[in-house]
């Protein structure tokens, strides 16, 4: 769950032809991706270079194998090294990709944090000074969880390489943290919101107590020990 300041006026920016501007804004993104991931194919330089490698770490034959890379170095005729220009290009345009929601993310986030600091300043009661706070955390907590489970790991993977290290687990870890995003990214307004913590866990206590089991003992005195 996400937490909105906004005034009135500003919604002119989001109204209009301006909102077709943002609307189109995912779509020429995703084309771009998309052009980005052909370009990055198969060719016949890459898959030679592939090709031991791939067998001997991975056991897999490149002929039959799909993949999606480039070599930011190539060897030339003398066995010099040089830029490959192609590769080193599309990089710096995912990196430019990826800076306009890290920024976004910076922005807004030092932006609300200043609007939370105030509403807690301003509380009228303790339970209003509280929740600010509580949100104020989750908010930083939001803000770290898509820089350490996005960012980074994209950031390392592609960087890597730049400087000479080859870091194998970088496939594993860029393919297994983006997936982890969407489910922790509510956690924080969850565990750290008092409101939201406390009702999804009664929501558990009801579920686990239905199924408890009570040991009843049923005593019944023998009648026949009774003296008249």
């Amino acid at each position: 769950m996400h937490h909105t300041y906004f005034r009135k006026g500003r919604l002119r920016y989001f109204a209009g032809k301006l909102l077709c501007l943002w609307m189109a804004a995912p779509f020429v993104l995703g084309g771009i991706g998309m052009t980005i991931m052909m370009q990055l194919g198969p060719d016949k330089l890459t898959t030679e270079r592939l090709r031991r490698d791939m067998k001997e770490i991975y056991d897999l034959d490149i002929d039959k194998t799909a993949y999606v890379g480039s070599f930011y170095f190539s060897i030339d005729e003398y066995g010099n090294k040089c830029w490959n220009i192609k590769a080193v290009s599309i990089t710096m345009i995912i990196y430019t990709m990826m800076g306009f929601p890290l920024f976004a993310i910076f922005y807004f986030g030092i932006k609300s944090y200043k609007i939370i600091r105030g509403l807690v300043s301003q509380g009228e009661s303790e339970y209003s000074r509280r929740l600010q706070t509580q949100l104020y955390k989750a908010l930083v907590a939001q803000t770290l969880i898509p820089l350490f489970f996005l960012f980074i790991p994209i950031v390392v993977s592609l960087g890597a390489p730049f400087f000479g290290l080859t870091l194998e687990l970088t496939g594993l870890i860029v393919g297994t943290l983006p997936t982890l995003y969407p489910v922790l990214d509510p956690t924080p307004i969850i565990f750290l919101v008092d409101d939201y913590r406390n009702a999804f866990l009664n929501f558990f206590r009801r579920i686990f107590s239905k199924n408890e089991v009570t040991s009843v003992t049923h005593y019944e005195p023998n009648m026949d020990s009774i003296s008249p």
